[in-house]
């Protein structure tokens, strides 16, 4: 195990929520909306046993005119712990063999928006005004949560690890009813703060002109659980610049399949 990684994560989603919340209410039922939501994160962002996944990483590098400058693949040892929705700080443990330490620092990246994505949704329904919530445009299309931060500290990536050393800026949440019931599907963030002066990994000094992300959920059943549980199933860190674009994809899977059933 990296501990210098690992204290370094339990670091930084410890001071995640550092903005105020600012956002808007849309439709005539949203009170009915947030009851629902806050009910459906409370089921699937919560605590659970230890599930070990391995996380497949691939990174691209690519210059200003969108040439390959580097890719290359790996793969860690993912620890997953849960939401731990009583605290403000998600954990999770990474591995890997020395081959393959930079696999797991790129991984980082992606590995704090998996356990980022429940703790801002619960903070974030706790905000006042209350998250802007756009109704299903039709029968079978999403609902869409949105949270856009205000008051953000200087963003800062941070050089060889390529994650920022605070979360501020835009969350959007896509969910679809699943009877009477709300399944979250996706997840994605926007930092604000940009564009920035920054030194990273592969392309020197550059302007950051955006860091993104997307994370795509499975729903899974664990041993002895009635209750469904949120896993990640794949996570895309984009981070634009002046310079080029560097793209890291994690994707995630237990490493028991028997130990989780997609269905009850």
């Amino acid at each position: 195990m990296n501990r210098k990684a690992f204290a370094q994560t339990m670091l930084l989603l410890g001071t995640v929520f550092c903005c105020a919340v600012a956002a808007s209410q849309t439709g005539a039922n949203t009170d009915v909306t947030l009851d629902r939501l806050a009910k459906a994160a409370k089921v699937y962002f919560r605590d659970t046993a230890e599930l070990p996944m391995n996380i497949a990483v691939t990174t691209v590098v690519t210059d200003a005119a969108g040439k390959l400058k580097r890719q290359s693949q790996g793969s860690v040892d993912f620890l997953f712990h849960g939401y731990n929705p009583r605290s403000d700080k998600g954990t999770f443990t990474v591995s890997a063999g020395i081959f393959k330490r930079g696999a797991m620092k790129e991984s980082m990246g992606g590995n704090n928006a998996v356990v980022f994505a429940g703790l801002m949704l619960r903070d974030g329904l706790q905000a006042t005004p209350s998250p802007e919530i756009l109704q299903p445009a039709g029968a079978g299309q999403p609902f869409i949560v949105r949270l856009n931060a205000t008051q953000c500290q200087a963003f800062k990536l941070k050089e060889s690890s390529l994650f920022p050393g605070n979360y501020c800026g835009r969350w959007e949440y896509r969910l679809t009813e699943s009877g009477n019931d709300l399944r979250f599907e996706h997840f994605s963030f926007d930092s604000a703060g940009l564009p920035t002066q920054a030194k990273i990994a592969y392309l020197g000094d550059v302007q950051v002109l955006g860091f993104h992300f997307d994370e795509d959920f499975q729903q899974a059943f664990l041993p002895g659980d009635a209750k469904p549980f949120l896993l990640p199933t794949q996570v895309v860190t984009t981070i634009t610049t002046d310079r080029g674009m560097i793209t890291i994809t994690n994707q995630y899977a237990p490493k028991d399949e028997k130990a989780v059933s997609q269905t009850k």
